[in-house]
């Protein structure tokens, strides 16, 4: 039996429009505005500054250019159109710049009705209001989860996370590690 692997779009523009609206979500979940037009971008796979923020999506032949760059930018998003997935990479992390595979973009993993509302919050209100609970009591939350990766997020915050449940909302912290 010959299986013939068929895509969930029904072309190339309508996978790089949803990709697009995406990604906008994202900057604007984050409060970051640019002024680059972000279809073209992930068109001609490029990489752009726009107001300090780099953003790119590039794909094999250009993995160079992050590395040539990289110095010069502390906060960023790349996102690679490979056919592999490529897993989050700690030496960008370490440069305040995360890495996606366009497949993440395929979904937006915080409007998923099955993922509960995540925030970053401040550490130290939270750590006042609870001064029984020391920060090492706190559970985990790891810094390539892909709530954390969506919010940029980084080790050390704290997110709360609003649980729906029958008998109204709970609330739980985590911090990043």
């Amino acid at each position: 039996l010959h299986y013939q692997m068929t895509s969930i779009f029904y072309s190339l523009q309508e996978e790089q429009e949803l990709i697009v609206k995406n990604i906008k979500q994202l900057l604007t979940d984050r409060n970051i505005k640019i002024t680059t037009n972000l279809l073209n971008l992930v068109k001609n796979h490029q990489l752009v500054i726009d107001n300090g923020f780099l953003i790119a999506y590039l794909n094999d032949s250009k993995a160079n250019i992050v590395d040539s760059i990289k110095e010069h930018y502390d906060k960023g998003i790349i996102i690679w159109d490979r056919s592999k997935f490529i897993k989050p990479d700690e030496k960008y992390y370490n440069m305040h710049i995360d890495t996606f595979n366009k497949s993440e973009f395929y979904i937006n993993v915080v409007r998923s009705s099955y993922v509960p509302k995540h925030t970053i919050v401040d550490k130290q209100s939270v750590l006042n209001s609870y001064p029984t609970i020391n920060e090492c009591d706190y559970p985990v939350i790891k810094w390539y989860d892909p709530i954390m990766r969506y919010y940029g997020g980084r080790i050390g915050d704290m997110v709360r996370i609003e649980r729906h449940t029958v008998n109204g909302i709970n609330i739980y912290y985590r911090i990043c590690k």
